[in-house]
């Protein structure tokens, strides 16, 4: 089974605040457990949150604490999103009614061409959202990254304003259906103006995949060419 790498960190707006109606400030280390972290992948490494955080001093959770945050809310208001229901491979995943129509011509232009689009990411819920903002400032604090403060602007800080909360935005892997080889979404290096021609221009399934969206009104997250959103909802 083909997968995702590295696609569960946030791709929107990382200047955005916080959503307080989601998320607040810790209080005290004490009040931390397992809970407040997840397992993912960051900057392509497989990390524990919480057995990081167990490892750190006392001084470097002190330290850290005023960058993590606690749920304060199930998660952002989901009345208005629709389960998939007949997209083999998506079904059960919660999506915007207004893009879902749109979604499945991106999905049969997709079989129409001989591929098929693998799942990563749709709505993430504040279960989601809050532990990988957590897990991401431990992680880059033990990997000496200079911006962990800020989670190096590569996650979105809980918030009911990104792609992903609002269930307008999917994670996807392009698959031939032929062979069941995975080709695009290979590696998870983000795409800058420096490596556009190696990281982008240089891959022609990168290059399909983004055009397989667009022809649907869905627009490609700059950095990043696992990440879609429906330009007509965010």
């Amino acid at each position: 089974k083909a997968s995702m790498p590295a696609i569960t960190e946030e791709e929107v707006d990382t200047d955005l605040p916080a959503d307080t109606t989601i998320a607040g400030p810790i209080e005290k280390i004490e009040d931390i457990d397992s809970t407040y972290f997840k397992s993912d992948s960051i900057n392509g490494e497989s990390v524990d949150g919480w057995s990081y955080w167990q490892g750190l001093t006392e001084e470097e959770k002190k330290n850290m604490l005023p960058y993590l945050y606690k749920q304060i809310a199930p998660s952002c208001p989901e009345g208005h999103l629709v389960k998939i229901d007949d997209i083999p491979g998506w079904n059960g995943k919660k999506i915007h009614p207004a893009v879902l129509d749109s979604f499945k011509q991106v999905n049969k232009l997709a079989q129409e061409l001989g591929f098929k689009l693998v799942p990563g990411s749709v709505h993430r819920p504040a279960s989601v959202m809050v532990p990988l903002w957590n897990t991401g400032i431990v992680a880059r604090y033990k990997q000496g990254r200079k911006d962990w403060t800020n989670n190096e602007a590569k996650i979105a800080k809980p918030s009911c304003q990104t792609g992903h909360s609002m269930g307008a935005a999917v994670d996807v892997n392009l698959v031939h259906i032929k062979t069941s080889k995975q080709l695009a979404a290979t590696d998870s290096g983000k795409i800058t103006n420096s490596n556009y021609d190696t990281h982008f221009l240089n891959d022609p399934y990168k290059i399909l995949l983004e055009e397989i969206f667009y022809q649907n009104k869905w627009v490609r997250y700059c950095p990043e060419h696992w990440h879609f959103e429906y330009a007509v909802t965010t």
